[in-house]
């Protein structure tokens, strides 16, 4: 092979190693997530912490109509499948928007911790609850205790979420 012939292969090696080397580099920092810090990331919680209350405020409807005797058993049964439905989409939303968005390592306060956790508690009380509700909807006596008992702990793990947010805003 002659030297031009030499040259323009190296040329052609060359090139491609940029291509892919260039390539590469593009995935990667495209794949890098858009971390936050905890701050940020309690802040964004306000969006779910709306969707819970809206939520919960429709729970105490339903179930309120239910213990009235204002709904019959099997509407209060499709209520709850709607409530299930519903519950795995917000979570679902939830967790999406948690792997977009991480929590950039070591940007957690206690109280940003406590917060965010918060959340979470809520998502698995409404699980908890809707659980609870499906075994115990014949006896409402023991329905309605139970779902007070659940209801506290939604409002003390929402009560956590608002002390952090007012902790960092005092920050």
């Amino acid at each position: 092979m002659s030297n031009k012939t030499w040259k323009r292969l190296l040329i052609g090696i060359f090139i491609i190693c940029i291509v892919f080397v260039g390539g590469g580099t593009f995935y990667y920092f495209h794949s890098i997530k858009d971390e936050i810090t905890g701050k940020e990331y309690l802040k964004k919680q306000a969006a779910h912490v709306d969707e819970l209350e809206t939520y919960a405020d429709n729970m105490d409807n339903v179930v309120a109509l239910y213990l009235n005797g204002n709904i019959e058993e099997q509407d209060f049964m499709n209520h709850l499948d709607v409530f299930q439905q519903e519950l795995s989409l917000m979570k679902a939303s939830y967790q999406q928007e948690k792997q977009e968005h991480p929590v950039k390592v070591g940007s957690h306060t206690y109280a940003t911790k406590k917060g965010s956790e918060a959340i979470e508690e809520c998502y698995e009380i409404f699980e908890k609850i809707l659980s609870m509700m499906k075994e115990t909807y014949q006896d409402k006596e023991v329905l309605s205790y139970q779902y007070i008992a659940y209801h506290q702990d939604i409002i003390g793990a929402l009560a956590d979420y608002m002390t952090a947010v007012e902790q960092e805003e005092s920050e």
